[in-house]
């Protein structure tokens, strides 16, 4: 559902708005829900919508942003409050699924608890760059879509040096979480941390491959992602001609299918069309970003890996 859809859905009767419970409210609905109010000693100008807020309140979403000025401190706690609801959220969905497995077999975490959880942990991430005064033109207000509209580009792994230690630490507070609860490791010594470093990094080598072939021969990359699953568990019939990618070499096509293999094994994230993918590229992503970050916090610190993850766990 677009963002307007959303405002216009929230403006309607609370009977008409009960399908919208789950769905992330944020600031960027802040633009389409102000409207024009005219003051009698001054021209038009634009104030919140304060009913909507109301409305989108008493329809059980998050209103993170509405009401609050951007920027000030009323708007940096509904983000955090927001981001802290969001990570309970995941770590809830974590355990209930670990709890689960051993019946069921299925330890995944839904890809929309990911994707939102990533988003608000942006948004904070945001929020503090703003109020510790280092916001500038470079420095962009994340963009926050519903789970059906994601438009990611292929993500770049960035951490930026010029983040106080209190910015660093927080970051990696939520990236934690992710790799907590997204990733199958354990990450209990320098060693194992290389290695998870490592998966996660091949596997968005893979990820970033698989995208551009599929985009190559006009073909959606998760039906290629199911196909290379099922060569992986041993599918005769799952070739690369069976997907279009006739130009794939049998060899190409096995090494791709050892990758989705291995993307799978390290995501609890159930991938299984376009937009499962793009959740699990935006965690891998998250991950391979802290473990650049705990080598620069853990330099300024003079900690080592698990030094760092000790501080976080405290």
């Amino acid at each position: 559902m677009s963002w307007s859809g959303l405002v216009e859905a929230a403006r309607a009767p609370s009977a008409g708005v009960s399908g919208l419970r789950g769905h992330i409210v944020t600031a960027d609905l802040l633009g389409a829900a102000r409207r024009p109010r005219k003051n009698s000693a001054m021209a038009t100008e634009e104030k919140p919508d304060t009913t909507l807020a109301v409305d989108l309140a008493a329809a059980g979403l998050s209103t993170v942003g509405i009401g609050a000025t951007e920027g000030g401190e009323a708007w940096f706690i509904e983000i955090q409050s927001d981001y802290e609801k969001q990570a309970k959220s995941l770590k809830q969905a974590s355990f209930n699924a670990s709890q689960s497995s051993s019946a069921e077999g299925d330890d995944t975490v839904p890809a929309e608890l990911a994707l939102s959880f990533r988003e608000s942990a942006n948004m904070l991430k945001f929020a503090m760059t703003q109020r510790s005064g280092r916001n500038s033109p470079g420095i962009k207000r994340p963009s926050r879509m519903g789970f059906g509209e994601m438009k990611l580009e292929e993500p770049v792994v960035e951490v930026d040096e010029e983040a106080t230690d209190e910015e660093l630490f927080s970051a990696m507070q939520g990236q934690w979480v992710e790799v907590e609860c997204l990733l199958r490791v354990q990450l209990r010594s320098e060693e194992a941390l290389e290695k998870a470093k490592l998966r996660v990094s091949e596997s968005l080598a893979f990820d970033g491959s698989l995208g551009k072939r599929a985009a190559a021969s006009g073909k959606l990359k998760g039906t290629v992602f199911q196909a290379l699953l099922a060569k992986a568990d041993g599918s005769a019939g799952a070739t690369s001609a069976s997907v279009g990618l006739t130009e794939c070499s049998e060899e190409d096509w096995d090494g791709l299918a050892k990758g989705a293999d291995a993307l799978r094994k390290l995501v609890r994230i159930k991938v299984q069309d376009d937009n499962d993918l793009k959740a699990a590229n935006g965690a891998l992503t998250s991950c391979a970003e802290f473990f650049a970050t705990l080598a620069i916090y853990g330099k300024r610190k003079r900690l080592d890996g698990m030094g760092v993850i000790t501080a976080l766990e405290a």
